[in-house]
């Protein structure tokens, strides 16, 4: 499977969510064939994007960057939304659990995913987002 045919995939299922209000950043990196069951894949990279443009209050851009990271291989979406609190951070992965309205997520999405990187033999790493600096 190759990682930008999936990503690309993806991209066009999810494009009319972007609203024309989301910039789109890719980076493919080798190598970009990986061994992986293709619909697993493209389901846990719509599960972050989603995730992603769901994290966007306004204006943003969403990076996912592929390739191999020393021995591992690495897929990373990265969004310039507002992040997931610390103190819910630990709470994310928990079947169940949405910080969204009721009707508007399952809190699905993050559990699944975590799933399907765990049948991959992977892991999946929630950061923080970078502290934002202020120049005046």
């Amino acid at each position: 499977m190759s990682a930008r045919e999936s990503v690309e995939s993806v991209l066009t299922i999810l494009r009319h969510r972007l609203e024309n209000k989301i910039e789109m950043v890719t980076r493919f990196g080798e190598p970009d064939v990986i061994l992986c069951h293709a619909g697993l894949l493209n389901q846990a990279i719509m599960n972050l994007v989603s995730n992603a443009i769901d994290a966007i209050e306004d204006q943003g851009t969403i990076t996912i960057s592929t390739g191999a990271e020393g021995f591992s291989y690495e897929i990373a979406v990265s969004d310039t939304g507002k992040g997931i609190p610390e103190t819910i951070r630990d709470r994310v992965l928990d079947p169940f659990f949405t910080t969204n309205p009721v009707g508007q997520g399952t809190g699905l999405g993050l559990p699944i995913t975590f799933s399907i990187v765990k049948q991959h033999g992977g892991d999946l790493e929630l950061w923080p987002r970078p502290a934002r600096s202020c120049a005046s």
